[in-house]
């Protein structure tokens, strides 16, 4: 099984968190600066990060195109995120496909930054196999449900588990 881990690199309809570039402005919600907050390959916690302290809401961010490789047998994303003030709140990871948002299983959220995934092994939408032109039109994503506190996210991301195809030439040997 191999593993392709894709990135944040646009803005997705989505967008209604606000965001802090240093980690302790708060800027308005942007479509053109959120996702840089929640995109590096190492989570860099209170230095970049999107919060919300309001009621449930989401924001989703597009990610690179990726050329078919193989068969894909599930999505993971993954979200770090934590409870910055307050008493209580939950954190979901999300995917947006075919213009409708899908949210994983929500799980409170703590005072410390964790990193916590939701798997799709099919599309939500057909209920079939994710195909390659669906992960390019995917965006991933966060809910946060603060409920009485400040929620902050720091990193987001989606590893797709797929089976290589064989080359040609890999097939001739096996052959």
């Amino acid at each position: 099984m191999a593993t392709l881990t894709l990135r944040p690199d646009a803005g997705g309809f989505n967008t209604n968190f606000r965001y802090s570039p240093d980690g302790i402005t708060g800027y308005s919600p942007d479509v053109n600066e959120n996702y840089k907050q929640v995109d590096e390959a190492v989570a860099d916690d209170d230095a970049n990060f999107v919060f919300h302290s309001g009621t449930q809401n989401l924001d989703t961010y597009n990610i690179p195109d990726s050329s078919p490789l193989g068969v894909i047998s599930a999505i993971t994303v993954y979200n770090r995120a934590k409870k910055f003030s307050g008493t209580s709140g939950l954190a979901a990871a999300a995917i947006r496909t075919y213009s409708t948002n899908y949210p994983g299983t929500a799980r409170t959220l703590t005072a410390s930054y964790v990193t916590r995934s939701h798997s799709w092994a099919t599309n939500p939408n057909t209920g079939y196999p994710w195909t390659w032109a669906e992960i390019n039109a995917l965006e991933i994503g966060v809910y946060l449900n603060p409920s009485n506190a400040n929620l902050r996210c720091t990193q987001i991301y989606v590893v797709i588990a797929y089976t290589a195809l064989l080359s040609h030439s890999q097939a001739h040997i096996i052959g």
